[in-house]
């Protein structure tokens, strides 16, 4: 059974991004991110082991390798995805001193809240966009880099504000619950307008005469290689059904 405080928060949250209340959008969401900001992991009902370093040192059996290995870096729960739902939710619990890659959320609007841990988020805002050689290439501009503990306000992201971020745990693991709105769209999406994550590379800095408002030029790459997650069930509460 969950805790009241996260059942107001997707109440909330299906108040916020559906589309019958779209006149009240701004002042739903000021209200769905006063929420957020109170969350606790106990509110989740999740088991606190999960956000222990001992947690990353559990070795995990690969059938396809047939033999045991190394916990992945991240680990992944699924607390809410639903066909047809204008938003997600899930947890991310990132090891000590991983740094999860640059990455988009196209068209999406995020609500981010560390409920263990501190979490360094270095964030950047999309100035231009480009196509060289069939890859994405972006000039972005660097926004002061935040650190997020359990007592910090939810951060948020927005299409045109944040939407590229880069995200590490500092001194042990961090975990953090994300609302996106809309949600990423399936992997068979293949319309112009899917809503698929990007990983991209850091390219160049450029800072202009003043010194103060650096930009970098980023190119799209695959997944990158040491990025992978684990995954934990979710048990959901009735309301959620």
């Amino acid at each position: 059974m969950s805790s009241a405080v996260f059942m107001k928060i997707f109440q909330q949250a299906e108040k916020t991004f559906s589309n019958r209340n779209r006149d009240c959008y701004k002042a739903n969401f000021a209200v769905l991110k006063k929420l957020v900001d109170k969350l606790v992991y106990s509110d989740l009902k999740l088991n606190p082991f999960l956000f222990s370093q001992k947690a990353f040192k559990v070795k995990t059996f690969s059938f396809r390798l047939s033999s045991f290995q190394n916990k992945a870096p991240c680990t992944f729960v699924n607390i809410y995805e639903k066909l047809d739902s204008p938003f997600s939710m899930s947890i991310f619990i990132i090891d000590e001193n991983y740094k999860m890659p640059l990455h988009d959320h196209p068209n999406m609007t995020g609500i981010l809240k560390v409920i263990s841990g501190k979490l360094k988020a270095e964030c950047y805002t999309q100035i231009t966009t480009d196509k060289e050689n069939g890859l994405l290439e972006k000039i972005v501009q660097v926004e002061q880099p935040k650190i997020l503990t359990e007592t910090s306000e939810a951060a948020v992201l927005y299409p045109d504000n944040c939407n590229y971020h880069e995200l590490t745990a500092l001194e042990g693991p961090a975990a953090f619950f994300d609302i996106l709105s809309p949600p990423y769209s399936d992997i068979s999406d293949s319309s112009p307008n899917a809503r698929h994550c990007s990983f991209f590379k850091k390219e160049k800095i450029m800072v202009d005469n003043s010194g103060l408002n650096p930009t970098v030029k980023l190119t799209q790459i695959p997944v990158p290689d040491h990025y992978y997650c684990d995954s934990v069930y979710y048990e959901q509460p009735d309301f959620m059904r």
